[in-house]
């Protein structure tokens, strides 16, 4: 990064009192520095790298080629020089109180949502190529930031150019969007906007019947495959959901599970995962015809029909990153059998940020999800790893700093 992109952007970020990323400290975070009995397992700075290992660069200037950003929370952008894909965006963070208390209607943090996650995307030319917001349940720090950054393309159109991008989710997503409807005087920023309801969206269909059976390790009764394929035009991407369940955390006795409803902006509480579920998703990269990448990005702890999932993602080659969140595992921890299933070559965690804490506050790196108990309970996680992934000895457990863009052009290369 040149020193005068460093230097807009310190003025961009402070003038805000955002937090610029380069200024995030993880000092005091394990596996990002060599403490609490753990080594460096940062991916670009990894402690003892094996020198089979490909080197991955990382920067807050976007790589050419193939490259991946981790957004915070469960949210990443995969993205090369042609196309981009989100997966569950969201840097808004309100508060404890303010996601929880009924009352409270969340607002999007819109200078958030530009600084964070568009503008890096301008900058590196493939904003306007954004071709799918990918989204695994409609919680608010998964989905929340969704209707914004579809409202920066204002039109629906099928010119290249400004074509608005696929939202891919459940019926609770397209809820989401309706929600937004009409709400022009409450929300600004929608002014001038078609309706976000009226994009090209894709809902993944299920009932409490198909979730039983896979609950039960069963197929679906029409014996199709459990891969729902995404249809639509992604570049050199193919993206493939499977159904999934969200999980709970330990002290906790609800879950917002059920219907979204209201009308936009809505309270915490009113984003609601329909039947308890999370769907996760297969990301392929395929050049000339040959799988060159495998990426799997899975929210919670908890699976579905694992053996069946396993199998079907095996069919197509072997996984090179597992992209999973690790809190609120301790219930019913379904990640050993999601890396003994998939042997990824790399796990890389998510979802262990305190996502409560909005990005004006987020000088040290907070790993800590507090209620009752450390609902991602980190330490012991990466204390642990080993244990967890002792029936896929190849697996590498990396970690991500937020923001930065890593390099997948070397993987690319050991693959080839």
């Amino acid at each position: 990064m040149s020193r005068l992109t460093i230097s807009l952007l310190a003025i961009v970020f402070l003038a805000k009192d955002f937090v610029p990323p380069d200024q995030i400290s993880y000092d005091e975070v394990p596996g990002f520095r060599a403490i609490a009995g753990t080594e460096i397992l940062e991916w670009h700075q990894i402690s003892t790298p094996p020198s089979s290992e490909p080197t991955v660069a990382a920067s807050l200037d976007a790589p050419k080629g193939l490259r991946l950003r981790w957004l915070g929370t469960a949210g990443f952008e995969i993205s090369d020089d042609q196309t981009a894909i989100l997966i569950d965006p969201f840097v808004s963070r309100p508060d404890f109180v303010q996601a929880l208390v009924p009352l409270i209607k969340l607002k999007i943090d819109t200078e958030a949502v530009d600084r964070y996650v568009i503008d890096p995307m301008k900058a590196s030319g493939t904003f306007s190529n954004l071709r799918a917001i990918l989204v695994s349940h409609p919680h608010h720090d998964h989905a929340e930031d969704v209707p914004y950054i579809l409202s920066r393309f204002p039109r629906v159109s099928f010119a290249l150019r400004d074509i608005r991008p696929l939202v891919v989710g459940d019926r609770n997503l397209a809820a989401l969007l309706k929600a937004y409807d009409g709400q022009e005087k409450q929300i600004p920023w929608l002014q001038g906007v078609e309706r976000l309801s009226s994009g090209r969206r894709q809902i993944i269909q299920f009932d409490k019947k198909l979730m039983k059976r896979l609950r039960e390790g069963r197929k679906p009764a029409d014996g199709k495959p459990l891969g729902r394929p995404i249809e639509g035009d992604f570049g050199n991407f193919r993206i493939t959901a499977f159904i999934g369940e969200h999980g709970l955390y330990d002290d906790t006795t609800f879950t917002l599970d059920g219907t979204l409803w209201g009308k936009a902006p809505l309270a915490g509480a009113q984003y609601r995962a329909y039947l308890n579920s999370s769907l996760t998703y297969l990301i392929e990269y395929v050049v000339a015809g040959k799988t060159k990448l495998r990426i799997f990005a899975a929210d919670g702890a908890r699976s579905l029909a694992q053996k069946d999932v396993s199998r079907e993602v095996a069919a197509g080659g072997p996984l090179d990153i597992l992209l999973q969140g690790i809190a609120a595992r301790n219930k019913e921890n379904a990640i050993p059998a999601r890396i003994e299933g998939f042997q990824p070559k790399y796990f890389i965690p998510t979802h262990y940020d305190n996502f409560f804490v909005p990005f004006t506050e987020f000088r040290n790196f907070d790993f800590t999800i507090q209620m009752q108990t450390d609902n991602s309970a980190l330490v012991d996680f990466l204390r642990t790893f080993s244990k967890t992934a002792e029936k896929s000895p190849g697996t590498r457990l990396r970690m991500m700093k937020m923001f930065y863009y890593y390099s997948l052009e070397n993987l690319l290369e050991a693959n080839h």
